[in-house]
């Protein structure tokens, strides 16, 4: 069917970045990723550090650079199991102003 290319070739890039990504930021447990609509930009959610990551996405080779990261729970908030204060959700506003993350 016509524009399958199009479709295949987004798809192995999504996947990919993926891979690379769960590989690169393997040390916080990050689970979830947005991407920034107009940037080269990621987002994780990083449930065993409690906390949210920007990164830079470089347009040479795709190598992920930590821009900030953001605690999701107060410094005083009770730690160990369960888990509490680990985000898992995160999304981007399609006009790219703001992140939820919950």
């Amino acid at each position: 069917s016509p524009f399958k290319s199009a479709y295949i070739a987004a798809k192995h890039g999504i996947v990919g970045l993926t891979k690379t990504t769960a590989l690169e930021t393997a040390m916080t447990g990050a689970s979830h990723i947005a991407m920034h609509p107009t940037l080269p930009q990621l987002y994780t959610t990083d449930e065993q550090a409690c906390s949210v990551t920007a990164y830079a996405i470089s347009p040479d080779d795709g190598i992920l650079t930590e821009l900030a990261s953001v605690d999701t729970q107060p410094q005083d908030f009770p730690t160990g199991p369960p888990s509490r204060g680990a985000p898992s959700e995160i999304a981007v506003h399609p006009s790219g102003c703001c992140l939820f993350a919950s």
